[in-house]
């Protein structure tokens, strides 16, 4: 799956769409992209996701499920003339939203009669999730918002070194970081949770020249360098 964002454009543009549901759904998202002068245009996008809770704690009455998720991208494009463009992006987003937490369907013990040893917390008779896909328990007193973001950076040089030559350049440089937080028992004892933490740095780079030879011979050459 290839997403394409869209570009600046050299006339004023803009769009806003407005989606509200259950549980308090307010999705908004925008854009506006217009040029700055004849050779610079730019092009602004937001998108805002939020929700109220829809998890319920079967044991105790506890809400859960709330969403935060917010999204935006920053582009300008340079044409200085007919046959050099540059793309500037900077895209972000950061996502405060509760994390689903696990239903308890059934318990299982691993061991046994003397191998058995005694549980801290009375699991095997703490009650199964009803049937409904809103059910849950989770230990109370415990924050389970994830904090998740990204910001990446991008540049897309093309340019017509000849009237057969052309040159490509591409660079792009991201972080990501993740923070999960996950009740795995099930229950409202704190018998098993997780924090799912996760970091990645990315930063790519290639150039690439193309171009004819004639009116039969196409030619390309070019390299990539990735670290991650």
């Amino acid at each position: 799956i290839n997403y394409i964002a869209a570009k600046p454009t050299d006339s004023l543009k803009a769009g806003f769409d407005f989606t509200y549901g259950r549980f308090g759904q307010a999705d908004a998202e925008g854009f506006i992209s217009s040029p700055l002068n004849d050779t610079l245009s730019v092009r602004l996008a937001v998108r805002s996701e939020n929700r109220q809770e829809w998890q319920k704690g079967y044991t105790n009455g506890d809400r859960l499920g709330s969403t935060r998720f917010l999204n935006g991208r920053l582009s300008l494009k340079w044409e200085p003339s007919d046959s050099i463009s540059l793309l500037l992006t900077a895209n972000a987003w950061r996502d405060r939203s509760d994390v689903q937490q696990p239903q308890l369907i059934q318990y299982t013990p691993l061991l046994t009669g003397a191998a058995a040893r005694p549980l801290p917390f009375p699991i095997e008779s703490f009650p199964t999730a009803p049937r409904t896909p809103r059910a849950a328990a989770w230990d109370p007193d415990r924050n389970y918002r994830r904090d998740d973001w990204l910001y990446q950076f991008s540049g897309d040089l093309e340019a017509d070194l000849t009237d057969s030559v052309h040159l490509a350049l591409l660079t792009s440089y991201a972080r990501f970081n993740q923070s999960v937080p996950i009740d795995a028992d099930a229950t409202i004892y704190p018998s098993f949770t997780t924090e799912g933490q996760g970091r990645i740095e990315s930063f790519s780079q290639e150039i690439r020249f193309n171009g004819e030879i004639g009116d039969k011979l196409k030619w390309m050459v070019g390299g990539n360098y990735k670290r991650d």
